[in-house]
């Protein structure tokens, strides 16, 4: 029995390293496997933060861009509203008789225009066109209805009245006076040029 005993001793002593060694790798290669699975796991939850974190910039990259062409929407419609109240004001019985009467005056200098005319259509046309030029100045109408609306009309307007302005501001000593509706001619006209370009 101490011969069996010790044989299966030195048996077990050679062989302990083997199996030592053997059951290192399987700790090892478990040890490995569960790491793989636990950094697996990390990237699930990594690619699940990062699909959480797209969708949330994609929603609000699109919530911003309806918005921006909401307020475009309301922008287009305020600059319609805007323009049609002074087309529905230009089309007024009494602004209609003003436009007539500028329209076909005969004169030779302010004094002759005074005499027979007097100021109050120049001047109705004048404030009505002149508030165009400060809305246009200001972006809050579009150039393009202007033109579509008053283009020529305020051109053949601007013929007669320039020089009866152009005394009045020597005359008030306002240089300025009804520059916004001299801007607005200008820039109707530079604006017809662009289109036939």
């Amino acid at each position: 029995m101490l011969i069996r005993f010790s044989i299966e001793a030195f048996a077990h002593d050679l062989t302990k390293p083997f199996f030592h060694c053997r059951d290192q790798k399987r700790k090892s290669l478990k040890s490995k496997a569960l790491n793989n699975k636990a950094l697996a796991n990390r990237c699930l939850i990594l690619d699940l933060t990062e699909i959480t974190a797209i969708v949330t910039t994609v929603s609000i990259v699109v919530g911003v861009i309806f918005t921006l062409m909401e307020i475009r929407h309301f922008n287009k419609t305020r600059k319609t509203e805007i323009i049609m109240k002074i087309y529905e004001k230009f089309g007024s019985k009494e602004m209609v008789e003003a436009t007539m009467k500028v329209g076909s005056a005969q004169f030779e200098n302010l004094d002759d225009y005074r005499k027979k005319y007097g100021f109050n259509e120049v001047t109705q046309l004048a404030v009505l066109f002149e508030g165009l030029g400060v809305l246009l100045d200001e972006n809050l109408i579009d150039i393009k209805m202007v033109d579509s609306l008053f283009g020529p009309t305020l051109n053949q307007l601007w013929q007669k009245m320039e020089p009866v302005i152009q005394a009045m501001r020597i005359g008030l000593k306002e240089p300025f006076f009804f520059s916004h509706y001299e801007s607005l001619i200008n820039k109707l006209n530079s604006y017809r040029q662009t289109m036939k370009a």
